[in-house]
């Protein structure tokens, strides 16, 4: 079988809703804070035909948690959902980042992973401003190589700056990254 313009992924359970402690499994409430979550990662079956991605079948996936939230199911026995892929990028390609069979994460398209960089609270000469919760920069440090950062001369390591409320929080194998469209890269620091 061969998929013409999107993606297949095979998604056994949507919900990460349990958890094990002590050796029993807990199930969790997900609707307290249900993006968190949502699976936002599979192994991909197909691949599109149309388009080389750089994507191979048993890579996985990263996406938006929309692919599990309005399903559209490839084949609902097998467990196969439809992740939207868009080859201009932007909003209607679902798939951000894949990692290979050797190990190596890149991005799909336009999309930028950053390490998220948080100031560790609000100093003044009079007053210190303690908080319980990391206070967000709009910086970040680039997570992982791409072609559309390479044409902006700009490589893993980099510490850039982004528009307001332009990250979104994800995990990409235990770690909490932002992703982005690059278009909301403002500057890079020299």
């Amino acid at each position: 079988m061969e998929v013409l313009n999107h993606f297949v992924v095979h998604i056994p359970k949507a919900l990460n809703d349990t958890i094990t402690i002590g050796g029993k499994e807990i199930y969790l409430e997900n609707k307290y804070n249900p993006f968190e979550h949502r699976v936002m990662s599979a192994e991909v079956v197909f691949v599109p035909k149309r388009y080389n991605t750089g994507v191979q079948p048993g890579d996985t996936l990263y996406f938006h948690h929309h692919v599990v939230l309005t399903p559209q199911f490839f084949d609902e026995t097998q467990q196969w959902y439809r992740v939207n892929y868009d080859p201009f990028g932007g909003n209607g390609c679902q798939a951000f980042a894949y990692k290979d069979k050797e190990g190596q994460i890149r991005t799909v398209e336009d999309w930028v992973i950053l390490d998220p960089i948080y100031e560790e609270g609000l100093k003044s000469d009079i007053i210190e401003i303690v908080t319980t919760e990391e206070v967000k920069n709009r910086k970040g440090i680039i997570k992982y190589d791409s072609r559309i950062l390479e044409e902006y001369g700009l490589k893993k390591g980099d510490v850039v700056y982004f528009s307001k409320d332009a990250d979104y929080e994800m995990e990409i194998e235990g770690d909490k990254v932002w992703r982005m469209l690059h278009d909301y890269l403002i500057a890079v620091e020299m």
